[in-house]
This record gives C-alpha cells, structure tokens and sequence, in this order.
C-alpha cells in the first residue's frame, strides 16, 4: 500500500511522495526504512514488528508505478 500511495503523490515530486508512504506505513504499523524514485516506479522498503516470530521484525519491499 505504501508503495501504491507514493507512486501516486510522485507526479508532486519525490519528497511528497516518500512522505506518503511513511505515512502509509505509519497508519499500518509498519515503519518506513527506504523510499527511491526509479524513473517513473517508486521503490519502498518497509519494517513491522513480529514479536517473537522471524527474529521480532519483518522486511518488506515493494515497487509500483505507471501502468503500462
């Protein structure tokens, strides 16, 4: 979701969007820990918590942009 937000908010500029995938990521429970601009694709990286599961935290990265 944090990836669809920013790909969304990039047309207002790269900043604009990787706050809106923080913000996404926030409101998610997750924590934002990269957000790149690849041409026309934003790339973010996310970190949740997960107790005691996969080492208490979890990865998470993903890129979404133009269709077509």
């Amino acid at each position: 979701m944090a990836a669809l937000a920013a790909a969304l908010w990039l047309p207002r500029g790269a900043d604009s969007a990787c706050r809106q995938a923080a913000a996404v990521s926030r409101a998610m429970g997750a924590v934002l820990s990269d957000c790149d601009v690849d041409e026309l694709d934003v790339v973010v990286a996310v970190d949740v918590a997960t107790g005691r599961l996969l080492g208490g935290r979890a990865h998470a990265a993903a890129r979404a942009g133009p269709a077509g």
